[in-house]
């Protein structure tokens, strides 16, 4: 019996068109992950990297060039940074139409969160990294048009400065 297989028929310019015309779509849920801490960007960086796919920016005004750069599908941020805090990120994120449902988390320091921002999860550092996987997942599976990689209901839009 032989060990290879053959395809008497194949050929790759008949199938070529319909490979082409196949939409490709995201497999992984994209997270853009704020801090201005470099050392606990990377550690997030690395722990949600085994789950979602990361992007990762230093500060607020970074992170809004990335939500202008493509689709993201959750948003994790600290909530005081210097020039563009997380609450300020948020804000921007809700009064934009086309991300506004996004989630956010934002994560700090303090014991309450401000009241003045909307946003959907706030967890304290130091950070359990299991505990903001899971809640992300959490969070993306809650919204059946939020989850894993489906933009439905949100185009990809050019965000105003």
């Amino acid at each position: 019996m032989p060990t290879d297989f053959a395809w008497p028929d194949y050929n790759p310019q008949r199938i070529k068109p319909f490979l082409t015309a196949i939409p490709c779509r995201r497999i992984m849920t994209r997270v853009l992950v704020v801090d201005d801490d470099r050392a606990l960007l990377g550690a997030l960086t690395e722990a949600l990297s085994e789950v979602f796919e990361v992007v990762a920016a230093a500060d607020g005004h970074a992170a809004w060039a990335v939500l202008n750069d493509g689709p993201v599908d959750a948003v994790i941020a600290d909530l005081r940074m210097p020039g563009m805090s997380g609450g300020t990120l948020c804000e921007r994120i809700r009064d934009c139409a086309s991300i506004a449902s996004m989630p956010v988390i934002l994560v700090s320091g303090e014991y309450s969160p401000p009241a003045f921002v909307r946003y959907d999860c706030y967890l304290r550092k130091p950070l359990d990294m299991q505990q903001l996987v899971e809640t992300t997942r959490r969070l993306l599976l809650a919204d059946p048009f939020r989850a894993i990689g489906n933009p439905v209901g949100r185009h990809h839009e050019r965000l105003q400065d």
